[in-house]
Formats: structure tokens, sequence, C-alpha cells
């Protein structure tokens, strides 16, 4: 429900709560190479990480650890998380550094 408070109107929640999802890209060697990590964070703790150096889920927490299962158990999920480094960090675009 909606409460209203002096401030405002406002949800009515016991706490404030916060989710995201955080993608990052690190150059190695220039453009040589590009790694991709997209981590998902609850409340300021990282649960769920995604990077593409090792190629699948790894959970941090409880909640983490089932998702890391039940996303590496979806071929289709793994691939289109691997594609995502030539998807959006294509180096052909990138101008040759020589």
């Amino acid at each position: 429900g909606w409460a209203r408070s002096s401030g405002g109107i406002f949800p009515a929640l016991t706490g404030m709560f916060e989710e995201m999802l955080k993608g990052e890209c690190h150059f190695i060697n220039g453009t040589e190479k590009v790694r991709y990590v997209l981590r998902f964070i609850y409340n300021r703790d990282q649960f769920l990480m995604f990077d593409s150096d090792v190629g699948h889920y790894v959970g941090f927490t409880p909640l983490g650890e089932r998702n890391a299962k039940r996303f590496n158990s979806d071929p289709a999920e793994l691939e289109y998380r691997r594609n995502e480094v030539d998807r959006y960090f294509n180096l052909q675009s990138f101008p040759s550094s020589s």
C-alpha cells in the first residue's frame, strides 16, 4: 500500500532495497582481448556473476548459487552470455594500434 508522510506520498516499505546489474568490459593488452563481466548485486552485495573468461555463472550466496546452477544448466543462456563480448565489444570496430 501507500502511506502519507510529511514528505509526501511514497510506497509503505519497511526498508529500502536495491537490485543492480553491472556490466563491465576490461581491455587486456590494448584491444587484443576483452573480458566481459556481468555482476548481479542486491543491497550492495554481489550474489551472482558471469565472467567471459570463466564462461559460466558463479554464485556467491545461496541465492546466487541457485541462480548460477539454473543459468548454467541452460545452454541457450550460456551461449547468449558468451556471445556478449563479440556483440558489445566487437574488436573489428576498434582502430588498430599498429
